[in-house]
């Protein structure tokens, strides 16, 4: 009898084990699949696949990845694909990930100058808004902010890679995968309030957004949309000057839709003699350039514009890809001034995305098409003509900096 337990009891240990054995496999031929995929359909669809890693570097970090896939995990495997695509050196080479529901910590993070800032945050810890971020675990900040520099998605330049790893930091999945935390959705986060005092609190991370949250808002100068607005991430207005419109460009349009919208802003700056226009491109991740233009064309018809001094254009770290492009168009076209920060992509380099999908992890994998050169010079970013780095004592008095100075000046030349 107790040969036959001893028998039964071996069986029963090799049932269970080897559903496990049999998992680690398809994980790895899963995987290995994926990589094959990852590095032949770049070869095949990237304008410039090895501009800074050569093909043999890129080859062996490759196989390095495959040769430890029994020995990561699935975010692991991810964030080592990640480093790897972000060390291709082009922000439209990227794996951002689209495709998976990322459970986050319930806070926003803006950097400035170093300093991590909660600018939104539940509602639930509304005490903690406007806290500086001093460590994660056992991970100080900044070597926190180092670890995810290496592997963020879309950074072009310093600029654009502050404002990504600043959004990245709150990913549990991705904060477990670079070994900052242990467990997969808790996590402990050291804050210091606005007074000074220290406070220590464990937080769950979810992929559920639909608690309250509270905000920072800039309400100096006035750029709220007008009543009634249906698209809050396209629209002007007419400020209370009378001769200057504002106009918000978050987010690209279609072609189609961008035509009637240009239409529309034409018959509103020609008919009320406006002679300044503020084109706010903040926070604008891209579209299509060309539909962009369409504000360019439709603006040049009018000749009540104060065309020597009267156009500006307000960037910022997220300004990126065609509304990069698109304000140094607006600089060359309209001859706008350009005030704020330095763009978040290049002037020169690699630009106008693909995207392939890898068969079995279902990531899309992003990729450039064309290589841009919008000036004779390569430099990091589109320099402002007035540079003005948002400072958290002016954010958190709710005052949008850029935009009051270049209202002021506005201003100025009116009374002239």
């Amino acid at each position: 009898m107790v040969n036959v337990v001893s028998l039964l009891g071996i069986a029963l240990a090799v049932s269970v084990a080897f559903p496990c054995w049999a998992s680690t496999d398809r994980f790895v031929a899963s995987w290995s699949e994926d990589l094959d995929v990852y590095r032949g359909q770049l070869e095949s669809n990237h304008i410039d696949l090895y501009h800074r890693l050569s093909e043999e570097a890129f080859v062996q970090r490759v196989e390095a990845i495959r040769e430890r896939l029994p020995e990561l995990s699935r975010f692991e495997v991810i964030v080592e694909l990640m480093r790897l695509t972000s060390d291709i050196g082009d922000s439209h080479t990227a794996l951002p990930l689209w495709e998976i529901s990322l459970d986050r910590y319930p806070f926003d993070l803006y950097e400035f100058e170093g300093e991590f800032r909660i600018t939104r945050v539940d509602k639930r810890y509304e005490s903690l808004l406007g806290a500086k971020l001093l460590r994660i675990e056992e991970t100080d900040i900044a070597e926190a902010a180092e670890l995810f520099a290496d592997i963020v998605p879309f950074a072009d330049n310093a600029q654009s890679r502050r404002s990504r790893v600043a959004s990245y930091l709150t990913s549990s999945e991705l904060l477990q995968g670079l070994g900052i935390c242990e467990q997969a959705t808790r996590a402990r986060f050291v804050f210091e309030l606005e007074g000074g005092a220290l406070r220590t609190i464990v937080l769950q991370a979810d992929a559920n957004e639909e608690s309250e949250y509270v905000a920072y808002r800039l309400a100096s100068p006035d750029l709220t949309p007008p009543e009634g607005t249906k698209d809050r991430d396209l629209w002007f207005k007419t400020m209370e000057d009378g001769r200057t419109v504002y106009l918000r460009f978050h987010r690209y349009r279609s072609m189609e839709e961008m035509e009637s919208f240009s239409r529309r802003l034409y018959m509103h700056v020609s008919d009320g003699g406006i002679q300044n226009v503020v084109i706010d491109l903040r926070g604008n991740y891209g579209g299509d350039l060309f539909a962009g233009l369409k504000i360019a064309q439709y603006l040049n018809y009018i000749d009540t514009i104060d065309w020597l001094s009267g156009v500006y254009v307000l960037t910022d770290r997220q300004t990126f890809s065609a509304s990069m492009v698109n304000a140094v168009q607006f600089r060359q076209i309209l001859n706008a001034r350009i005030v704020g920060e330095p763009s978040g992509a290049r002037p020169v380099g690699y630009q106008d995305m693909g995207q392939i999908y890898l068969p079995n992890s279902k990531l899309g994998v992003c990729y450039s098409k064309r290589l841009f050169r919008l000036q004779l010079d390569d430099t990091e970013f589109v320099q402002p003509d007035l540079v003005i780095e948002p400072s958290w004592e002016r954010y958190s008095d709710g005052v949008d900096e850029a935009a009051l100075v270049v209202f002021q000046a506005l201003a100025r030349k009116g009374e002239r």
